[in-house]
């Protein structure tokens, strides 16, 4: 979920802002569908139970909802809903070779812990706040799958890893390293010129984006550290994945 101006918009800005918003979130929604569908495969070809399967086909179909409730946000907007601009996976090579458990419990990291978690926290703290009914309906149906998706992320992961050796794990802490990169990158940018003092939730109270399910950059660096901070970070130090340098 991204934004693209921190100062108090006028309301065609305002406006424009939400419905690049929305056709990213689209795109977004859409991609993770994709990567699900990837995700059973690799669960399939590892020899997973097949109740895990069953959840899987679950979380695909979860995450296509999604896809049509943005949808329906952007055409609300009067935009058209966007799809990625490459539809298909570039997944590098070094990911494709390896055996499929390994692929399995990749994306089970990066994508179903460390993405979803930190998208739940956007979401409670969006939809917390958002008091518009049409949008308020979207996040609320959208936070209660997230919120099971979390779950079975890291279900899987902590049964994943006992297949491995503290060698793997320092891989995979690596990995946990290179999947929280952006989140870190984008908070440190969007909070850099802001006074200590004003590096508080209450600093940024975004009354009027959050009529339309919008965050200030500011809010939105805030929330994610809050949110890795109170939940992913216990969650991978738990699970012996919290890198070194965090």
């Amino acid at each position: 979920m991204t934004t693209q101006s921190s100062s108090s918009p006028s309301a065609p800005s305002f406006l424009r802002e939400a419905q690049l918003t929305w056709q990213h979130r689209t795109t977004t929604e859409y991609r993770s569908s994709q990567i699900l569908t990837r995700f059973l495969s690799e669960s399939l070809a590892a020899s997973d139970p097949a109740e895990v399967h069953a959840v899987i086909l679950d979380l695909i179909a979860d995450e296509l909802e999604h896809v049509r409730l943005c949808e329906s946000v952007c055409r609300d907007l009067g935009v058209t809903p966007t799809r990625p601009s490459k539809l298909e996976l570039n997944d590098p090579v070094q990911f494709t070779q390896a055996p499929a458990r390994e692929r399995a419990l990749h994306t089970a990291i990066t994508m179903m812990l460390i993405n979803e978690t930190v998208s739940v926290g956007f979401i409670q703290d969006l939809e917390a706040r958002c008091q518009t009914p049409s949008i308020k309906r979207v996040l609320t149906a959208t936070l209660g799958d997230e919120s099971a998706h979390e779950q079975f992320g890291y279900d899987y992961v902590k049964r994943g890893l006992a297949h491995y050796g503290p060698i793997a794990l320092n891989d995979f802490r690596h990995l946990v390293a290179l999947a929280l990169a952006p989140h870190e990158g984008g908070a440190r940018r969007a909070l850099q010129n802001v006074p200590e003092e004003k590096c508080t939730l209450e600093a940024w109270p975004d009354t009027q984006r959050i009529s339309l399910g919008l965050f200030s950059p500011e809010r939105q660096a805030l929330v994610y550290q809050r949110t890795y901070r109170e939940v992913l970070a216990p969650k991978l130090l738990a699970l012996g994945l919290l890198p070194s340098t965090q």
